[in-house]
């Protein structure tokens, strides 16, 4: 049975996906799977988030001109200029998430480099947890295109600062 098709019939709302939005959402899985699998080796959390991109920094290696179209569009998704927006709160962030980070970060109150990566792929960990353990699925998991095309730009960079 071709999974697709499976998924078109049983699954809240994959019907309604357009072709680009199902690729970006797959295509995520892959690449936070390699992400997770040989950046973080195989344990994703925000402190080891951190420690990845503090050791980028310590390297040398860390810019952030790859990441800075995701950073301004997370930024306007989860802050409004005055408030958190309704989004933010629907990351789930938890006290192991560093929200007080994620926040600083988002409200552009950091302009310390490693700061500003580390909050935003805590964020993308936060996706990849709502994805993976079924949030995203109460509303049909429309919606996402943008998020996901960010989150998948951001690994792909993270990964590439790493080198082969």
């Amino acid at each position: 049975m071709d999974p697709n098709s499976w998924l078109k019939k049983f699954a809240p709302g994959f019907d309604q996906l357009s072709a680009q939005e199902r690729k970006a959402i797959k295509d995520f899985s892959m690449l936070w799977s390699l992400f997770e699998g040989t950046i973080l080796n195989t344990n994703a959390n925000a402190a080891a988030i951190i420690r990845t991109i503090d050791a980028l920094k310590g390297q040398g290696r860390l810019t952030l001109k790859p990441f800075g179209i995701a950073v301004t569009y997370f930024s306007n998704r989860y802050y409004d200029g005055t408030n958190l927006t309704s989004e933010f709160n629907g990351l789930l962030l938890r006290t192991p998430d560093h929200k007080p980070l994620v926040e600083k970060v988002i409200k552009g109150q950091s302009t310390d480099d490693a700061e500003i990566l580390s909050a935003i792929l805590i964020i993308v960990m936060r996706l990849r947890n709502n994805l993976f353990h079924g949030v995203k699925w109460s509303y049909g998991i429309h919606g996402q295109l943008a998020n996901f095309n960010n989150a998948n730009n951001i690994l792909m960079a993270v990964m590439a600062l790493h080198g082969p």
